[in-house]
């Protein structure tokens, strides 16, 4: 390596590094912008991972959580604990941003490039669990605690409304909670797991943006309207739901079908997105378009979410059964 792509390489760093800081401070002041700083900060590991190496972007993440750490107890007088607390969660966040990095260069396809980066964002999440669990904290109980104040809450409204609060509207509202408790419970699993879904995707996607919009390097990827899942998850998919029927009980097992056979149903519901997209795309040329009628679609129809929802699962079902798309393989640039 010669001198001036020395210099080169150091002004990258010391700028991601710096930028990285800024995120993790933000991250640590501001609660609310903790998960935006923390999919920034997997970006930044992403462009310096391909812009220089592994070596480099440990160093750079290095650096950046030693100047936290001096900058936080010297300048904001904060308590070791909640210092660590902050280096943990950022090491957490940047697994995906980190992992797709060290693959995006890698001559393997697109489809094995998100199953790593997916495989780290579950990763991440189980982490991330267990350590609230460690600390003392527990989802279901944060879960038990929102609903309780959103009874509370829709009953004083009620209340201070002027009608009058029977005890069969109290226990229906009371029935209502307890049922989505219930469900939220049950289903914490595939709300980890599509959150992480979505997470992988949202930062491979991102990343490539930026590789190729700062000219770093060419990654190959699917284009969203060509996701298509294979036959067998239908079917698997019908299988599991037939056995959630005939079944009886609240047990694991069920808990175990019920929760494989919504993560399934979820994918449908992407290939069938991807299938809507497709066609749009042959009539609207810019992704940006779409993404915002989208948005305006899922906006105005709120109420009408969850139909549209199904709506899209069994569209998903029909193209991956009878391939109501064309069979060509188009690939991104």
């Amino acid at each position: 390596m010669n001198s001036n792509n020395l210099f080169k390489t150091a002004a990258n760093l010391i700028v991601c590094t710096a930028v990285n800081l800024c995120l993790i401070i933000i991250a640590s002041a501001v609660p609310m912008l903790l998960i935006p700083a923390l999919f920034i900060s997997g970006l930044v590991c992403i462009y310096v991972l391909n812009k220089s190496n592994m070596l480099g972007t440990v160093f750079s993440i290095c650096l950046t959580l030693a100047a936290f750490t001096l900058i936080s107890k010297n300048l904001f007088n904060a308590q070791a604990n909640k210092i660590y607390e902050c280096i943990i969660l950022y090491l957490i966040g940047i697994l995906p941003g980190f992992s797709f990095g060290a693959v995006s260069k890698k001559k393997i396809s697109f489809e094995n490039k998100y199953f790593i980066t997916a495989l780290a964002s579950i990763l991440m999440s189980l982490v991330f669990v267990v350590l609230l669990k460690v600390s003392g904290l527990s989802v279901t109980d944060a879960i038990a605690d929102a609903a309780k104040n959103y009874k509370d809450m829709l009953t004083s409204a009620i209340e201070q409304s002027g009608i009058d609060v029977t005890q069969n509207v109290t226990s229906v509202v009371t029935d209502v909670i307890d049922q989505t408790i219930q469900l939220l419970t049950t289903y914490l699993p595939t709300i980890f797991i599509v959150f992480s879904i979505i997470c992988a995707y949202l930062t491979v996607m991102a990343g490539i943006f930026v590789l190729h919009r700062f000219k770093v390097c060419k990654v190959e990827y699917t284009k969203f309207n060509m996701i298509q899942i294979p036959q067998f998850i239908c079917l698997i998919t019908s299988v599991l739901f037939i056995v959630m029927f005939m079944s009886e009980g609240d047990g694991l097992f069920q808990a175990v079908i019920g929760n494989i056979a919504v993560i399934s149903e979820f994918l449908i519901g992407v290939s069938g997105f991807s299938t809507v997209d497709y066609f749009f795309a042959k009539k609207i040329r810019s992704g940006y378009i779409r993404v915002l009628l989208y948005l305006c679609v899922f906006s105005a129809g709120f109420l009408f979410a969850s139909l549209i929802w199904e709506l899209l699962i069994v569209i998903g079902f029909i193209d991956s059964l009878w391939h109501i798309r064309f069979r060509d393989s188009i690939r991104g640039e």
